[in-house]
């Protein structure tokens, strides 16, 4: 399953140098950074996710972790999230690489979030200089 990533080089480290430093403040700054991005992203794919039930929408969330945002989709009672984003079970539907609704969300906001990781990122910067 392909995976689409905004990829910040060195955001780790600097995770780990500003720990080093006691800066739990600004650590905690770029996580919920991380998990905005990904709710945002989450609520524009339940926006184009196909409706039945509505199970599916429910299931879309997004999460913020210390070096990356993560949009899931589907549980246990909802296995069916990765053939209605990628085109359905072998011989159902042809298979979409990118996606039909977490993959486009994703893209949708890429442009956005870049900017807003830039902005958090030149404050830490200007914090450090």
């Amino acid at each position: 399953m392909p995976v689409d990533t905004i990829k910040i080089e060195g955001l780790r480290e600097l995770q780990r140098t500003l720990k080093r430093l006691g800066d739990v403040d600004t650590v905690n700054a770029i996580k919920k950074l991380n998990r905005d991005a990904a709710q945002e992203a989450a609520s524009k794919a339940q926006a184009r996710v196909p409706v039945r039930s509505g199970k599916l929408r429910q299931s879309i969330r997004g999460s913020g972790q210390q070096a990356a945002g993560v949009v899931r989709a589907g549980t246990a009672r909802v296995p069916y999230a990765g053939p209605v984003e990628f085109g359905g079970y072998p011989g159902d539907r042809p298979f979409v690489a990118e996606g039909r609704y977490i993959f486009p969300a994703i893209e949708e906001v890429r442009k956005e979030l870049r900017t807003r990781y830039e902005k958090e990122l030149a404050r830490v910067l200007r914090k450090y200089q």
